[in-house]
């Protein structure tokens, strides 16, 4: 935020708390610590993914070592402002190719560090991936759960894509009728989708 240091000033005086405003690499790190403390014990290296709403966070990194720390300047509120859907908020397949062609522009340096490095898999946090997760795991139906591994739920690519394709058709009100979606989420959704499947697809 252009004020953030107005912002910080003003919860001071109205609640009397300080606030400290950290780094996009400080809040990659903290999210990186965040996840290993969650994870089962081991030696090998991950790439960690968090998309948020005007940043996208990546790592990778073992638990002593970290490779590569990035906050990139993408997120999913973002990618959905520079892309017009429809007046019912549909997103038309060309425009969802706009919109990945736009992560993947912001995204390249970073890519480019990453495909240096050796990691076993991505992991990716936050609620961009969660309710990607849970709207692919309401479209599979509770019989046919997504598999699980010791480090979470596996969500493969190409239900990934289909699930990014069914969401780009719906209006922006069937989104918010989703069990898996919360209201706002459902605004910015679909670009969220276009960061994540950029991500997986570069990096194979």
């Amino acid at each position: 935020a252009q004020n953030s240091q107005e912002f910080v000033q003003t919860v001071k005086k109205q609640t009397g708390m300080n606030v400290n405003v950290i780094s996009g690499e400080e809040e990659a790190r903290l999210i990186r610590v965040g996840i290993w403390d969650a994870f089962p014990k081991t030696k090998e290296a991950f790439l960690f993914i968090d998309i948020g709403g005007g940043s996208t966070e990546l790592s990778v990194s073992s638990r002593s070592d970290i490779q590569v720390l990035e906050s990139l300047n993408v997120g999913c509120v973002m990618v959905t402002d520079a892309h017009r859907a429809s007046r019912a908020g549909k997103v038309g397949a060309v425009t969802f190719e706009k919109m990945q062609a736009y992560a993947l522009r912001k995204m390249q340096h970073a890519l480019a560090e990453i495909q240096k490095c050796s990691f076993r898999a991505a992991v990716a946090s936050s609620g961009t991936a969660q309710s990607l997760l849970g709207f692919v795991q309401s479209k599979r139906g509770n019989d046919k759960p997504l598999p699980v591994c010791a480090e979470g739920t596996i969500l493969p690519y190409d239900e990934l894509e289909s699930a990014a394709k069914a969401l780009c058709q719906m209006t922006l009100e069937q989104r918010r009728n989703q069990a898996a979606m919360s209201p706002s989420r459902a605004e910015v959704i679909v670009g969220g989708a276009a960061i994540l499947l950029q991500l997986m697809k570069a990096l194979k």
